[in-house]
């Protein structure tokens, strides 16, 4: 008998606490709303709709409807933001319990412009596979090595980069003859622009000055 006592008043602590929640739970209110884009009238999917002042707020769905359960009865406001277009308030909602407010369809504007996006590239002309197509490209007898075949080399100074090239002899280590012709028939250019003589008496540029690994790429023209 004792044990059929106990059960009920736990039953019964039990079916009060439900009913109490079920109570609590019929004095929210909701607020429901479409939005909408001003101009082109497309249902706009995934704007958020915040009550002001607090973390409470949803997106809206595919049919740009949205719906804020569980409000205590009182005012609210309302904040519908979306990207690239203007925020839009919506003041003095009054929320009442076992209510839901439609506040209708909520119309945004397309009047922020985002700025242009500028997508900034550079052209990789250090690959042995780059110098191979700018060399098929050029109108004259080229030959050519870039950084990444000049790293293998282990070469020191510009020097002993254009020694590997077929048709090149290195003088002194620092001076180079192309098919046999002397220094002062050779032009020599540094990112297109002519480089002096390091020679006062002779037109000739000194390649011992140049480390190699400052060196991006070499190209050799073997004719006039």
């Amino acid at each position: 008998m004792q044990i059929i006592k106990y059960a009920v008043v736990y039953f019964t602590s039990i079916l009060f606490f439900l009913v109490s929640e079920i109570h609590a739970q019929s004095t929210k209110g909701s607020i429901t709303g479409t939005v909408q884009d001003s101009t082109t009238k497309e249902m706009l999917v995934g704007v958020t709709v915040q009550v002001e002042g607090t973390t409470i707020g949803v997106f809206t769905n595919e049919n740009g409807r949205f719906i804020l359960n569980g409000l205590a009865a009182g005012d609210y406001t309302l904040r519908v933001s979306y990207v690239s277009y203007n925020n839009k308030i919506k003041n003095n909602l009054k929320v009442t319990a076992n209510d839901t407010l439609n506040i209708g369809m909520v119309k945004l504007s397309t009047s922020i412009v985002l700025k242009e996006v500028v997508v900034v590239g550079a052209k990789v002309t250090s690959t042995q596979m780059a110098v191979m197509e700018e060399i098929k490209k050029s109108e004259s007898i080229v030959s050519g090595i870039g950084a990444q075949q000049i790293l293998r080399g282990q070469s020191r100074t510009a020097a002993d980069v254009v020694r590997l090239v077929p048709g090149v002899t290195v003088q002194d280590n620092r001076f180079i003859m192309i098919r046999g012709l002397t220094p002062r028939y050779n032009s020599v250019l540094l990112n297109n622009v002519f480089a002096p003589s390091s020679e006062a008496e002779a037109r000739a540029f000194s390649f011992d000055m140049l480390p190699a690994n400052m060196i991006d790429r070499v190209l050799i023209y073997k004719t006039a």
